[in-house]
């Protein structure tokens, strides 16, 4: 028998067309019609999202893809729907015997009732390299995260914790960060989207000494003077990138201390809004970020930067983007910066690269005053 086009198409490409389609749709209409969906299965490594599944979807799932599952696989989970689902969910990788070939877990919109019955099967995932959990409300005060925090995941590599709205409150305190040595030893890769505080970032990267990669949300409330000899030799020296978003204002010369510390970052990425010019004008310096990056961050490849600072009527995006027009940013760096002042807003100033941090939101105003230290910005990038 002649073989069709869709079975000469190689696996990559069938799982990548039917990544296209809804939920499990194309599965659940062809897997009787060609073997050549039984072959992918059981010889590609699959991505499963069953975050907007029909429970007729979900138990589709159960019955006919888990017992094929050959590789290791991804799933996107989310329990919002039905509560009841997530503890059907973990049964049936028990009983599907995939449960080690598990690597890459999704959990959104997760309520109180779910996360208790996420921790108490967490630790059988034995293979689990990544693992997002992003609750559904800020309500919960940070239980779900102290849930997480006892739960023994020791060969994560990569761990995000969050809420799926913006959450402005502190729930993530110093003193509960011990246990992470123990519960998470292997962590790479961390993103909080959880506010916390100075004080609690400078000892969470005390405790994970391993991290490559992190991604904080930082507010200034609570923040001490961390002493000079805190950053020793050792402190945080496998990081190299950080991502930084402020809420507040949390002064230059702090960061600028944690950075001199931190000579192997390659990447830094650094989001804030600072209401009060008398803390915060250095975050809009080029000199200063000049002088600092020199002496301190030499392996820097990736800087970026979208500050908006409450300045004076008499300093413009020109006096700001000056600095940024040295022949250290434009030839030897090569990193582009725009400076403008928002519409209707005449004390505030906005300083970004392009590209921006990937977590900003930049709107460009082609109607107001900007300024570039590009001859040809690219606001594509």
């Amino acid at each position: 028998m002649a073989r069709t086009k869709f079975d000469q198409l190689p696996n990559e490409l069938v799982l990548n067309i039917l990544g296209y389609l809804t939920s499990l749709d194309a599965w659940f209409a062809f897997h009787n019609l060609n073997t050549r969906l039984n072959n992918s299965l059981q010889t590609s490594s699959m991505k499963i999202d069953l975050s907007l599944c029909l429970r007729f979807q979900c138990d589709f799932t159960y019955r006919y893809i888990l017992p094929r599952l050959q590789n290791p696989f991804a799933i996107r989970f989310c329990p919002r729907i039905m509560d009841e689902s997530i503890y059907q969910f973990f049964i049936e990788l028990k009983s599907n015997n995939v449960e080690y070939k598990l690597q890459v877990l999704t959990l959104t919109h997760i309520t109180e009732q779910s996360m208790n019955i996420i921790a108490q099967h967490l630790n059988r995932l034995i293979n689990l390299r990544s693992l997002t959990i992003m609750h559904d409300h800020e309500e919960s005060y940070g239980k779900f995260i102290n849930t997480f925090m006892n739960t023994n995941m020791s060969r994560l590599v990569y761990l995000t914790l969050g809420y799926t709205e913006r959450s402005s409150s502190l729930y993530l305190y110093e003193g509960n960060l011990d246990r992470l040595r123990s519960t998470i030893p292997n962590i790479q890769n961390f993103v909080l989207k959880v506010p916390i505080n100075f004080n609690t970032f400078h000892r969470l990267l005390n405790v994970l000494p391993q991290l490559v990669s992190i991604d904080v949300h930082l507010t200034e409330r609570s923040i001490d003077e961390i002493k000079k000899n805190s950053y020793n030799r050792d402190f945080a020296r496998n990081l190299q990138k950080l991502v930084m978003t402020i809420n507040g204002i949390i002064r230059f010369k702090i960061i600028e201390q944690l950075l001199r510390a931190l000579p192997h970052l390659h990447t830094f990425w650094l989001s804030t809004f600072i209401c009060d010019n008398s803390y915060g004008i250095e975050y809009q310096d080029g000199k200063v970020w000049e002088g600092l990056i020199r002496k301190y961050l030499r392996n820097l490849i990736d800087f970026r930067l979208n500050v908006g600072l409450e300045s004076t009527q008499s300093i413009s995006p020109a006096d700001i983007i000056q600095p940024f027009r040295s022949s250290f940013w434009t030839k030897e760096k090569n990193w582009c910066f725009i400076a403008d002042r928002p519409e209707n807003d005449v004390d505030t100033i906005e300083l970004y690269s392009l590209p921006p941090p990937v977590n900003s939101k930049i709107i460009f105003r082609p109607n107001v005053q900007w300024v570039s230290n590009s001859s040809n910005p690219n606001f594509q990038s």
